[in-house]
């Protein structure tokens, strides 16, 4: 049980530092609302347990082990994220406004979700490199994976809904031209990090 804490606390700082999918979760709860958000947040945290499967499969290890295949695994994800900013940055104030009344395409957001988290494959290096020093080799190893997954998601769950909540509940101060700017802020956030994640993998 003790091991199982540990890991939680490592969890919970991990997933409580900005990220791409931070800042995902605060532009749906800021455009589309608390039902957006949520959505938003099952796709990300089904994103984050379908990363820690994969990171345990022979696909994983073939990944972290060859270097060729994670530079295009990280470069595909770059160029998603830099979708994501141009998308973002040139999205009509107007149509974001009728989404909301009528229908925020709930597929749309919750596959944004999932894909975003195959988008950085150091997820893929963090549960690799991670999980194996909270298993241990004498008991069951699905079971002892599946509490592991289990704890970082509801973890995932607690810091991103904490963003999405507060994001929500501030938004009314980026009503009008403010809102506007927002979103261009975060368009720009999107393409920073997918710049950053082009540099990192070439370095």
């Amino acid at each position: 049980m003790e091991t199982y804490f540990s890991f939680a606390a490592i969890a919970l700082a991990v997933v409580y530092m900005p990220g791409p999918g931070t800042l995902k979760s605060i532009t749906n709860a800021i455009n589309f609302g608390l039902r957006g958000s949520i959505v938003g947040i099952s796709g990300l945290t089904l994103g984050v347990c379908a990363v820690a499967v994969f990171s345990a499969t022979s696909l994983g290890i073939l990944l972290v082990s060859s270097p060729k295949a994670f530079n295009i695994v990280s470069y595909c994800g770059a160029a998603y994220l830099l979708y994501l900013g141009i998308k973002l940055w040139f999205t009509r104030r107007q149509d974001q406004a009728i989404s909301v009344e009528l229908t925020f395409k709930k597929r749309r957001v919750f596959g944004e979700g999932i894909l975003l988290q195959f988008s950085n494959p150091n997820a893929i290096l963090f549960f690799f490199s991670i999980f194996p020093h909270f298993i241990k080799p004498e008991e069951n190893y699905v079971m002892q994976f599946s509490v592991l997954v289990g704890i970082f998601s509801l973890a995932f769950i607690c810091a991103h809904s904490t963003y999405a909540f507060l994001a929500y509940k501030a938004k009314n101060l980026f009503l009008g031209h403010h809102r506007h700017w927002l979103d261009k802020i975060n368009a720009i956030l999107f393409v920073l990090l997918a710049f950053y994640l082009a540099w990192s993998t070439s370095v």
